[in-house]
């Protein structure tokens, strides 16, 4: 009771956290719950948080702006990708299509094949093993099929509509609480039998260190049937799901401020419209992969959007996924970003912790790439330049400060004696106009002196 007491103290600590909505979503992190109940276990390993919203300390650093993002007060004008794909259902089906066809359609026989074949290689490894003693109920024991194992499931899914007080009582046949559907479909101890004995994966070439290493086959089939079944539209969402659980699990979680304080966490990324689910991923304390050095939230993101990556969709987040870094990489994989992020993640601007808004007023920030902030700050030496000059602009043209920019005419050519090209920033302001001007550095053909002195002292030119 004292460590109890200890746990509920220590989860209660730290109140919320101050916010700041960038745009606003229809995301509901609770809204959700299915619950399972299980037997209590005697000793339970959770994850202990300190905050009413979940926070990773690697994101949140307050009033801390990393050097190489330096923000501007100024329009935003990131580039905003078009949705190139066509959404559906990419199976076939019509208005006579049955549910149990479209469950077929899902669940195909290579699903019910994995169970078969894994329950049947446990079974066989459990009853072959002669360290142990073999159960009366173990000797009976025969190999399964689909048909069976699907009878078994169907079963399970009976039990959920019809509460009782244990497994026997729906084999019982007291005429009160008798359910005649269970006892003519099999006996209780096949059903015993295939409870004890179904299994997911092969025990000897499962990955230890994957804390889902016992239904991964599963997890892995499900994710890529929801993605291949149908394809979502535009608008999509990235937010957790819980599911109340009071067993025993590693990777059980603990929320005193929650409604539901024992929980299993899953991140599933959704379509806006519909809520239906393109990927699902279950926490297990194990988001930051492969060592990585970012934070949790990108990883977890990244890895939720690789179906969706390249075509143009846009994903609403709330404030635990948000964040500069985040966006950026969003963006280099084609996909639009939306959410609300905490003022102190890690490379937001510092003023926007005091700035109050009111309804629907909006502020803007801006932030170069951090490469290009760099070729703007340095000095480049001189190189000998091969082949064609790029079409764009080229990072020296703001070095006048350290080396001298100087116009000149274009050298002649084997064509023309006096060649002429288009001026780079008439051509920049939609003005066809061409000069026998060039600069000497850049290679880039400007008007003398208006438009040579704006090219090299704007930014915007």
């Amino acid at each position: 009771m004292e460590n109890n007491s200890k746990l509920r103290n220590i989860a209660s600590t730290s109140g919320r956290k101050k916010q700041l909505d960038i745009v606003t979503s229809d995301i509901d992190t609770d809204s959700d719950c299915e619950e399972i109940i299980c037997p209590a276990g005697k000793l339970r390993r959770i994850l202990l948080y300190d905050s009413e919203e979940e926070s990773n300390s690697e994101d949140c650093e307050p009033n801390f702006t990393s050097e190489e993002w330096i923000w501007e007060d100024k329009e935003n004008n990131s580039k905003i990708w078009q949705y190139s794909r066509i959404p559906g259902m990419n199976i076939e089906m019509t208005e006579e299509t049955t549910a149990l066809q479209m469950l077929n359609q899902i669940l195909s026989k290579d699903f019910w094949n994995i169970i078969v074949t894994e329950s049947n290689r446990y079974a066989s490894q459990t009853i072959g093993d002669t360290a142990r003693k073999i159960k009366k109920s173990e000797e009976k024991w025969r190999d399964t099929n689909i048909d069976e194992i699907q009878a078994y499931f169907a079963l399970c899914i009976l039990m959920a509509q019809v509460r009782k007080l244990n497994v026997q009582s729906y084999w019982s046949r007291k005429s009160i609480i008798e359910t005649p559907i269970f006892g003519k479909t099999m006996p209780l101890l096949r059903f015993m039998q295939l409870s004890h004995f179904l299994h997911f994966s092969n025990n000897e070439v499962v990955d230890k260190n994957d804390r889902l290493c016992k239904i991964r086959n599963i997890i892995d089939y499900l994710n890529e049937k929801f993605t291949s079944i149908y394809t979502p539209e535009e608008y999509v969402s990235l937010d957790e799901f819980i599911m109340k659980y009071n067993n025993r699990m590693s990777y059980n979680e603990y929320k005193s401020s929650k409604r539901v304080r024992f929980r299993i966490k899953f991140y599933k990324l959704c379509e806006s419209k519909s809520g239906y689910c393109i990927k699902f991923q279950t926490y297990t304390g194990q988001d930051n992969m492969n060592n990585s050095i970012t934070n949790s939230s990108e990883n977890v993101t990244m890895f939720m959007c690789t179906p969706i990556s390249n075509f143009g969709h846009t994903l609403f987040l709330d404030d635990w996924f948000s964040s500069p870094n985040l966006f950026q990489k969003l963006q280099s994989i084609k996909t639009n970003a939306i959410g609300t992020v905490k003022y102190n993640r890690k490379n937001m601007p510092k003023d926007l912790a005091t700035i109050q808004l009111k309804q629907s007023e909006a502020i803007s920030r801006s932030c170069k790439d951090v490469a290009q902030q760099i070729l703007e700050s340095v000095c480049i030496p001189e190189y000998i330049n091969r082949g064609r000059p790029s079409a764009g602009d080229v990072p020296k043209r703001l070095q006048s400060k350290c080396w001298g920019h100087f116009p000149r005419i274009i050298p002649p050519t084997e064509a023309k004696q006096k060649p002429q090209r288009r001026c780079r920033v008439c051509t920049k302001h939609k003005k066809r106009s061409e000069t026998v001007w060039e600069c000497k550095k850049c290679l880039v053909a400007l008007h003398v002196p208006n438009c040579f002195e704006i090219y090299h002292t704007q930014v915007n030119y």
